[in-house]
């Protein structure tokens, strides 16, 4: 399989500014994965290291819900 992350990030950047409002599924999926973090991993977490963080959904929550100082994201668009 031949992945073009050229037109990945196209299309990404493209849809970067409605994606927050279009992002049902994700936010949902990122508010169980806080439950499950909350639930099952007791401890803190002082930094953090998100690959494919996207608009920052997840890890706007992640800093809001478990103070976490410092946020290293990663994503195929730069934006």
């Amino acid at each position: 399989m031949n992945i073009n992350k050229e037109q990945i990030r196209r299309s990404f950047k493209k849809s970067i500014g409605t994606y927050d409002e279009h992002a049902i599924m994700q936010r949902e999926i990122c508010c169980r994965l806080l439950d499950l973090i909350d639930a099952y991993a007791k401890c803190t977490y002082d930094k953090v290291f998100e690959i494919g963080c996207g608009t920052g959904i997840l890890s706007k929550m992640l800093a809001e819900d478990f103070g976490i100082q410092e946020l290293i994201l990663n994503d195929i668009v730069a934006e």
